[in-house]
């Protein structure tokens, strides 16, 4: 019976001693998955800076929001924030209300094609986050366009209008040869 015992404390230490390096192992485990994540999470980072750096990319919505409104899928709806070097193609419909100007004329959405008066980058490093603004007026209006996109390309855009309530917009920003427009 005392042998028993004795082998029963023996195999108690030895599980003890090993369950105590599995917590090592598996807390290394964990710092090193975390520093592989943060380690992927700057290449990506990295990557879309020098997509928007480069000034050739798009933003296509899959859901818009307008004040007031519920969300709206826009799978259905054609749309695109294209910038091309030093122009910007907007066609974005719009779901909101006219406050003021010529009413409700043929352009029922906000477009513009050109030289924006107004094009800037900054880089929110502590959030891996760009943000990008861009100034324009078409015949009627100024609208001032704001792009927030994530590390991975995930965006939200925000377009104020001088005659307009404001509208959200949620996609994805990606090369313009990724959707074959070049």
């Amino acid at each position: 019976m005392k042998k028993y015992f004795i082998l029963l404390l023996i195999i108690c230490w030895t599980l003890q001693n090993a369950r105590a390096q599995t917590k090592e192992e598996k807390k290394l485990e964990k710092q090193e998955k975390k520093l592989q994540k943060q380690k992927v999470g700057d290449e990506q980072y990295a990557n879309m800076k020098a997509l928007i750096d480069s000034k050739n990319y798009i933003f296509e919505a899959n859901r818009a929001t307008a004040t007031g409104a519920g969300g709206i899928s826009m799978a259905t709806n054609p749309n695109k924030i294209l910038v091309d070097q030093a122009e910007v193609d907007i066609d974005m419909p719009y779901f909101g209300v006219i406050r003021s100007g010529g009413g409700y004329n043929n352009e029922s959405g906000i477009r513009y094609k050109g030289i924006p008066d107004k094009y800037e980058v900054s880089h929110v490093e502590k959030k891996r986050q760009i943000i990008v603004r861009i100034i324009f007026t078409n015949s009627t209006e100024t609208h001032n366009v704001k792009l927030t996109i994530g590390k991975e390309g995930q965006t939200n855009v925000l377009i104020i209008s001088s005659g307009r309530n404001n509208i959200t917009y949620s996609g994805m920003v990606t090369t313009i040869a990724q959707k074959g427009f070049h």
